[in-house]
């Protein structure tokens, strides 16, 4: 029952990803292209408290499965002053350099300006999602994944509603009696800050209401290094290898924009990336669940039923990624047809997702990695995933 909500909210995640990148995709090459440089220079700053998220479940976990409440109130809190103070210094270091980031870029002229467009809003307000990272973690930790379902259900909703109003002019919604602001790529960007600012503020009202085995209560405003060290130990680890792949990957875009293909070449790897994350996201969320189940049977001192939760969620995995990485080789084209008709983009990224498919299986390691940080080994993750983008 834990794993289900986890896997679930994890694909509306993405979900917000794919309503701004298909809806924008519509727009042409250049929109596309403008708001995949602009998100994948996002994720590199973003990609940092994936790593809190990780350890914040873990720690919630603990604490409920040793039962033990007053802990687990505490680290809650904890986790949300840390990133208060960390995702306030991260939101304005991203506010000062990302947009200046994609202008050294070799870029077209209308791409680049998009581009900064959609960064200026998305990291003026960068600290909204990124307490909707550490919300999701105490609820996912407390095992209440149903709650961050819900609430990822009605952002998405609004995403989606929102979109329309704030990215098309009139001749894309005349069946609606309103007026479309047409603000294009900055329009997605607002669209998806509104709807993440309401489900981070149903989560806080929530968890405050006291109606889960977590509370949100007021302590010093002081850090208190009993709870944040564990939460670095694990995720600090889990916070350099995603930035690691998230910035190898911004140079893979870097080097996409110099290419002969230029905004074809970025508009491929966006949509190329958002398709891959149609089946890669629920894996994720089978590694959140796995963390979730390990670190409660750990606090309870189950350690067979932590060993079998990991292999069944490994087999599960693999079982799962098999009929997508068929889908990918030989239906390429009309998934990538979700997001774009352009045939400059469409061709790149189908030669694009038959390469990747061969590799998608490997994906099932990751409930592996999440045993691990439940266990409190995030380094082991983290050497392997940076030996990989290394040489690989």
């Amino acid at each position: 029952m834990v794993a289900w909500p986890i896997i679930a909210s994890s694909f509306l995640q993405l979900t917000l990803g794919i309503a701004d990148i298909a809806m924008v995709g519509r727009l042409g090459a250049d929109p596309l292209a403008a708001i995949g440089f602009a998100r994948q220079a996002i994720m590199v700053m973003i990609s940092l408290f994936f790593g809190y998220n990780q350890s914040t479940n873990a720690l919630i976990a603990r604490h409920i499965g040793a039962k033990d409440p007053q802990k687990a109130d505490k680290a809650a809190f904890q986790s949300i002053l840390f990133v208060t103070y960390l995702g306030g210094i991260i939101t304005i270091a991203a506010f000062l350099s990302l947009g200046s980031l994609v202008k050294l870029i070799s870029l077209d002229d209308v791409v680049t300006d998009q581009a900064v467009s959609y960064i200026r809003v998305y990291a003026a307000c960068l600290i909204i999602v990124l307490y909707t990272f550490i919300l999701n973690g105490i609820f996912q930790g407390m095992g209440h994944s149903r709650v961050q379902f819900y609430v990822m259900g009605v952002a998405n909703i609004l995403n989606i509603i929102l979109n329309y109003f704030f990215i098309f002019g009139d001749q894309y919604i005349a069946y609606i009696p309103i007026h479309g602001l047409g603000l294009s790529v900055q329009g997605a960007a607002i669209a998806t800050v509104i709807s993440r600012l309401i489900a981070a503020a149903i989560l806080l009202f929530l968890l405050a209401s006291g109606r889960y085995p977590v509370k949100l209560r007021f302590y010093s405003l002081k850090l208190d290094w009993e709870y944040i060290r564990p939460l670095n130990v694990i995720g600090l680890p889990t916070a350099v290898q995603a930035m690691g792949r998230q910035a190898a990957m911004l140079f893979v875009f870097t080097a996409a924009a110099r290419s002969s293909l230029g905004k074809y070449a970025i508009g491929a790897l966006t949509v190329g990336l958002q398709t891959e994350a149609i089946a890669f996201f629920p894996v994720l969320g089978m590694m959140f669940a796995t963390t979730a189940m390990v670190g409660q049977n750990l606090g309870a001192k189950k350690i067979d039923r932590a060993e079998e939760a990991t292999w069944i969620a490994v087999k599960m995995a693999f079982l799962y990624m098999v009929p997508w990485a068929l889908a990918y080789s030989l239906f390429p084209v009309q998934l990538i047809h979700i997001f774009t008709n352009d045939t400059n983009v469409v061709y790149p990224t189908a030669i694009y997702l038959i390469m990747g498919s061969v590799f998608l299986t490997t994906m099932a390691n990751l409930p592996i990695f999440g045993a691990l940080r439940a266990a409190g080994d995030a380094t082991v993750p983290m050497l392997i995933n940076l030996f990989c983008l290394l040489f690989f």
